[in-house]
């Protein structure tokens, strides 16, 4: 055994090691904490399958306490449920059983799919060095960071998301072409988060036909399955509940954190602490509500969403166009990573805000681009260690969320110029580059 593999060992054992130690503390956070982002799912559950509309309740002093919020303090204005019905109708399989074991059940949950969707990622890389490398980066940048005990605390969803992209990344770089069943996970994932919607846009004009038009099938066949519980007018209100969601991120003051909240002990659950987060992650809502409340600037709302979509679109616009008008060269790993990253890039845009524990996501695109990213180790150990300075040693706010997020970027946009420097600089059929036209004429014979 060489020194290299030596190395890479000790790596892995010591990741496992706080692996271990991590599960240890969010088992823990779980038991001292009520977890504040399940509850508002599992009561937008309760009142959906009540026949309520969830994204109306009324204050929590005209409700049951099982369908009480004690966090809505914080947002008076509008609802704190702000994810679909179709998420809330998969919370509702277990919304019938006491708010304390939904607990324990969904920290069970949220760990297997950490670790099932690590596992499925491995076993596509072909190299035992990076396969090794993967997994031990994978433990320590997103199993033992604060973003995932922070995930794991609130009890969010965003590792269920990653579970279904893994398994649609998996079964298309096995089939190393357009392939429909991809199509179908990553649908499921569009039910869940429409954000993700880019990715199937950008299939679809990248000409992967077949993936795009099965995830729009599946996603709208689950949006479908959901009206006998939640009927046309919730589906109607959703979008609504963003908008304002939006409106009060730009017009609030988030320079701040906000009052704690007062003692409560609701549903069998304890509310009175919270885990702090030390991680963070800012989306550009974030950054010019930011900057309209330290520069003092009293212009409308509606100007500053305008400004941030106009630079979503730039955003999003402009590296769909560079994949389109290279279509022809790009291998099947290029189209699915560039369609993936951009649908994660788009939720710095579009979604309100967002923490660290979302960032769980990006150990996907690490993955596809770790045979690049593994040429420059010294490289990548920068970079991580940015993202470590970034999440430990700078305080909660802007400078951390900065650090961190142009410390996974980089990484990832790095990895991702040497992936289509590769595969424009390869011969068709050259081993592991398969451009899609290539693909397309295999399909076709």
């Amino acid at each position: 055994m060489n020194r290299g593999r030596i190395v890479l060992l000790l790596f892995l054992a010591g990741a496992i090691g706080l692996t271990a130690l991590a599960v240890r503390t969010s088992w823990q956070d779980v038991h001292l904490n009520g977890g504040v982002d399940l509850r508002n799912r599992v009561v937008g559950a309760r009142a959906m399958l009540a026949g309520e509309n969830p994204y109306r309740l009324p204050p929590n002093s005209q409700l049951p306490e099982s369908l009480q919020d004690v966090e809505r303090w914080r947002h008076p204005s509008v609802s704190r449920i702000t994810v679909p019905p179709t998420v809330l109708a998969v919370y509702g399989v277990f919304a019938g059983l006491p708010y304390p074991t939904q607990r324990l059940i969904w920290f069970a949950l949220e760990w297997a799919a950490l670790f099932v969707s690590i596992a499925t990622l491995a076993s596509s890389v072909p190299d035992t060095s990076q396969r090794l490398g993967f997994v031990a980066m994978s433990l320590v940048f997103a199993a033992a960071s604060p973003g995932w005990r922070l995930h794991v605390e609130r009890g969010q969803y965003y590792v269920f998301l990653l579970l279904l992209m893994c398994a649609a990344a998996r079964w298309a770089m096995s089939r190393g072409r357009d392939d429909w069943m991809a199509g179908v996970f990553l649908g499921l994932a569009v039910a869940l988060r429409p954000t993700l919607v880019v990715a199937l846009i950008l299939f679809w004009i990248l000409r992967w036909r077949r993936a795009a038009a099965a995830g729009i099938v599946t996603a709208a066949a689950c949006a479908a399955m959901t009206l006998p519980v939640a009927g046309i007018s919730v589906w109607r209100d959703y979008p609504e509940v963003i908008r304002g969601k939006q409106n009060e991120v730009i017009l609030g003051d988030w320079s701040r954190l906000p009052t704690p909240a007062e003692k409560a002990f609701v549903d069998g659950a304890d509310f009175r602490t919270t885990l702090y987060p030390r991680s963070a992650n800012l989306t550009s809502l974030v950054f010019f509500s930011l900057v309209r409340s330290g520069s003092h600037l009293q212009s409308p709302a509606p100007l500053w969403l305008a400004l941030n979509n106009a630079l979503a679109l730039i955003a999003i616009g402009a590296p769909a166009l560079y994949l389109w008008r290279r279509r022809a060269h790009m291998s099947a790993s290029a189209i699915l990573t560039g369609s993936l990253m951009i649908a994660l890039f788009a939720e710095y845009f579009f979604a309100p805000i967002r923490w660290g524990y979302a960032d769980v996501c990006l150990i996907l695109p690490l993955c596809l681009l770790m045979p690049y990213v593994w040429r420059r180790r010294w490289f990548l150990v920068g970079t991580a260690a940015a993202m470590m300075v970034g999440e430990f040693a700078i305080s909660q706010g802007p400078a951390s969320a900065i650090v961190v997020t142009l410390g996974w970027w980089t990484l990832l946009i790095s990895g991702y110029r040497m992936d289509l420097h590769a595969g424009n600089r390869a011969p068709l059929g050259a081993e592991g580059v398969v451009p899609i036209t290539a693909a397309r004429r295999t399909t076709t014979a």
